[in-house]
C-alpha cells in the first residue's frame, strides 16, 4: 500500500485539478492574480495535509505527496508567470509610447495585497511569524509614512517661503512698471501682490507654528514687509501727486532695497533652516526605509515564495517611485498650462548658455518677452481664453527657435528665450522679429480671433553682463523700454 502511494500518490492526481486552475490564469490580466491563484492552491493543498489526511499512507509519504503537488503547482505557475512577464512588458512599452502613466494600487489593491500574504505566510510559516512580520511591515510602513509627511511638510514650508518672496516681488515689479512707464494697467501685478500677501504671510506661519525659531524670524519679518508695502505705497502716491521725479527720488534713497535686502536675509535663514530640517528628515526617511526594507529581507530567511513575491511587487513599487519622481522633478521645472520651462530651468539654462559661449568663443542671448495686449484679451474674453492664448503662444515661440534654445514662461504674461552658440547681433535680431510676426498674426481661440504683439528685450553674453540674474535684469529693462517707445518691438540691452 505504501509503494501504491508512493508511485501513484494522491497528490499528483490531486493537483491535476489545481494545475487546471492555474492554467486558467493565462486569461488574468496581471501577474498578481496569478500569484493570489497559486497562494490559494498552495493553501488549500496545505490545509489538507492537517485536516484531511491520505488514508492508508504513512506520514512521510503524505509529506511527499503534499511536496509533489506544490511542485506541480509552482513549476506550472512559474511557466505562466515568465511568458505573462514577457507580455506585460510588452504592454508597458506600448503605454509608455503612448504616453500613458502608471496609477498607484488604490485601496482594494492594497487589501488584495494583504489577504495574499496572509494566507500565504500564515500556513507556511505559521500564525505567530505572520503576525510578527505584519505587525513589523505596518509599524515601519507607518513610520515611513510619518517620515514622509515630515518631509512633505518641510517642502512646503520652502514653497510658502518661496511663495511670500515672489508675492513681494510681484508687488515691487508693479510699481516698478507703473513708475517707469506711467501706465495704470502696470499696477495690477503691485494690487494683486498685495491682496495675497497676507494670505501668504498666515499660510507660513501655519507651517511653521511648530517651530519656535522660524515663528521668531517672522516676527522679525512682519515690521519689515509693512515697511516695504508703505514704501511702495509712498512712492506711488507721489508719482500720483507729485510726477514721476519725485517718486524716483523716494527709491533712490535705497530705504526700500535696504528693506527688501533684510527681508531677503531673513527669508534666506528660514529657508536655510527648513533646508538643514528636510536633510535630517530624509535621514531618518531613509533609515527607516532601510529598517522595513531588512524587515522584508527577514521575511526571505523564512520562506522562498514570500521573498519571490517581495521581490516582484518592490521592482513595481521602485519603478512607481522613479516615475513619481520623474514626474514631479518634471512638474516642478515646467509651467502647468504650456509644458514650457519655469523661470528657474531658464535662468539655469542661461547659465548653461553662457558657461558654453565662454568655452567656445561665442555668444549667448535671453529675450525677454512681454505680451502686449494679453490684459485686455482677459477682460473681454475671460481667462478661460487667455490661458488658451498662452498656450498658443507658448507653440509658437517654440517654432521660431532651435531644439537646442529654451523657451520658458517666467510670469503671467511674461516669456524668455535662451539662445546658445550666437555668432552676432544680426542672428539675434532675426530671431526677434520672427518672434514678433509670428505672435502678430491672429490667433483662433474657439470662435474668437484674437490679436496681441511683443516687446522684446535682448541682452548677450558677454557684452552686457556676465551671469544670468544680470542678463535677465538687463533683458528686462530693454523690454521695458521697448514698452516705453509704443511697444510690439524689440531693443537690445544698453552696454554697461
Amino acid at each position: 500500500m505504501n509503494t501504491f502511494f508512493l508511485l501513484s500518490p494522491a497528490s499528483l492526481h490531486h493537483s491535476f485539478y489545481y494545475v487546471v486552475v492555474i492554467l486558467i490564469c493565462l486569461w488574468f490580466p496581471t501577474r498578481r492574480q496569478i500569484i493570489f491563484a497559486m497562494m490559494v492552491c498552495i493553501l488549500y493543498v496545505s490545509v489538507g495535509y492537517y485536516f484531511s489526511p491520505d488514508l492508508g499512507a504513512t506520514n512521510w509519504i503524505v509529506i511527499f505527496n503534499r511536496g509533489l503537488a506544490l511542485l506541480a503547482i509552482i513549476s506550472t505557475v512559474t511557466v505562466i508567470f515568465i511568458s505573462k512577464s514577457s507580455i506585460e512588458s510588452q504592454q508597458e512599452n506600448n503605454n509608455e509610447a503612448l504616453g500613458q502613466s502608471f496609477s498607484l494600487p488604490d485601496s482594494d489593491n492594497a487589501h488584495f495585497d494583504l489577504m495574499h500574504k496572509t494566507g500565504f505566510l500564515g500556513i507556511l510559516i505559521g500564525v505567530p511569524i505572520l503576525l510578527a512580520v505584519i505587525g513589523s511591515i505596518f509599524w515601519n510602513t507607518s513610520k515611513v509614512d510619518d517620515d514622509q509627511q515630515w518631509v512633505s511638510h518641510t517642502h512646503e514650508v520652502q514653497t510658502a517661503i518661496s511663495r511670500v518672496l515672489s508675492t513681494l516681488q510681484d508687488a515691487e515689479t508693479g510699481q516698478r512698471g507703473y513708475l517707469l512707464t506711467n501706465d495704470i494697467s502696470y499696477l495690477e501685478p503691485f494690487t494683486s501682490a498685495i491682496g495675497r500677501l497676507d494670505s501668504e504671510l498666515s499660510i507660513l506661519q501655519q507651517l511653521t507654528i511648530d517651530n519656535s525659531i522660524q515663528q521668531a524670524r517672522l516676527e522679525r519679518a512682519y515690521p519689515l514687509v509693512e515697511s516695504k508695502l508703505e514704501e511702495l505705497r509712498n512712492t506711488i502716491e507721489l508719482m500720483n501727486t507729485q510726477g514721476q521725479k519725485s517718486a524716483l527720488n523716494l527709491v533712490k534713497t535705497n530705504s526700500g532695497k535696504e528693506t527688501m535686502d533684510a527681508l531677503r536675509a531673513i527669508l534666506k535663514e528660514m529657508r536655510d533652516e527648513e533646508g538643514k530640517l528636510l536633510i535630517e528628515r530624509a535621514d531618518i526617511l531613509e533609515r527607516d526605509k532601510k529598517i522595513a526594507l531588512f524587515g522584508q529581507i527577514m521575511g526571505l530567511t523564512f520562506l522562498l515564495l514570500v521573498g519571490m513575491y517581495v521581490t516582484f511587487r518592490g521592482r513595481g513599487l521602485l519603478r512607481l517611485q522613479a516615475e513619481a519622481e520623474s514626474k514631479l522633478k518634471y512638474m516642478a521645472n515646467h509651467d502647468v498650462l504650456t509644458g514650457l520651462a519655469t523661470r528657474r530651468l531658464g535662468t539655469e539654462q542661461l547659465s548653461f548658455a553662457c558657461a558654453r559661449a565662454r568655452r567656445n568663443n561665442c555668444k549667448a542671448a535671453i529675450l525677454f518677452i512681454d505680451l502686449d495686449g494679453f490684459k485686455a484679451v482677459n477682460d473681454t474674453h475671460g481667462h478661460d481664453v487667455g490661458d488658451s492664448l498662452l498656450v498658443g503662444v507658448a507653440e509658437r515661440l517654440l517654432c521660431c527657435v532651435r531644439e537646442v534654445d529654451t523657451v520658458a514662461r517666467i510670469g503671467g504674461d511674461e516669456f524668455m528665450i535662451v539662445l546658445s552658440d550666437i555668432s552676432s547681433h544680426e542672428k539675434i535680431a532675426q530671431i526677434a522679429q520672427k518672434v514678433i510676426d509670428a505672435l502678430s498674426e491672429l490667433f483662433l481661440i474657439g470662435n474668437e480671433n484674437v490679436s496681441i504683439g511683443a516687446s522684446i528685450g535682448i541682452a548677450l553674453y558677454p557684452d552686457h553682463a556676465q551671469d544670468p540674474e544680470a542678463l535677465v535684469k538687463c533683458a528686462d529693462d530693454a523690454m521695458y523700454a521697448v514698452k516705453s517707445k509704443g511697444k510690439n518691438n524689440f531693443s537690445f540691452a544698453e552696454n554697461s
